[in-house]
């Protein structure tokens, strides 16, 4: 198991089931990219659900209380539809 899932898991009874499994397959996803970026459309797919759908869990993970030990997404400037996943020991 990565670092990552451990968290997630840990972070379960703070934050919720699918937010932690959300913040785990973020972190799965990003690692290979580019300043740890991922991309709506992309998302989408994982998820099988709708843009709507996607913004509604990704504010769900960023608003997982600060002890739940979760990082946050943040929408990179001037490109559509990327964002970056900022793991918690870089996030402020």
């Amino acid at each position: 198991m990565t670092d990552f899932t451990i968290q997630a898991l840990q972070a379960r009874r703070l934050c919720g089931d699918r937010v932690a499994l959300d913040w785990a397959e973020l972190m799965q996803e990003s690692r290979s990219e580019p300043g740890r970026t991922v991309y709506v459309a992309r998302l989408r797919n994982l998820w099988n659900c709708s843009q709507p759908t996607v913004s509604r869990r990704l504010a769900a993970i960023n608003a997982a209380p600060p002890e739940a030990g979760l990082g946050r997404v943040e929408r990179v400037q001037g490109a559509h539809g990327r964002w970056r996943v900022v793991p918690r020991r870089e996030a402020p």
